[in-house]
């Protein structure tokens, strides 16, 4: 029989305490060379930006619709709001 030579590379373990736990996420998930891991980064920022850009359009068009009355959560949409919101929907 053969045996087997374990050795320790680091790799395996959880990294400890807070700090080093952010570390680790933060270059997993945020700086990977992996290609699934780049995909599952670039759905997840088109689907964010994709709901950011639509609900600045309902904006837009709730100005458009019903002309100083106030938006939910936003309240009046003013000249000035009518165009942060479509500068940004455009963005």
């Amino acid at each position: 029989m053969s045996t087997v030579a374990h050795h320790d590379d680091g790799h395996g373990e959880a990294p400890a305490g807070l700090f080093a736990k952010l570390k680790h996420l933060f270059f997993t998930y945020g700086w990977s060379t992996d290609h699934k891991m780049i995909g599952k980064q670039f759905i997840f920022t088109g689907l964010t930006f994709f709901i950011v850009g639509g609900l600045l359009a309902l904006g837009v068009r709730w100005q458009l619709a019903w002309p100083g009355a106030p938006a939910p959560i936003i309240g009046e949409i003013n000249g000035r709001t009518y165009n942060m919101l479509f500068t940004m929907h455009a963005s």
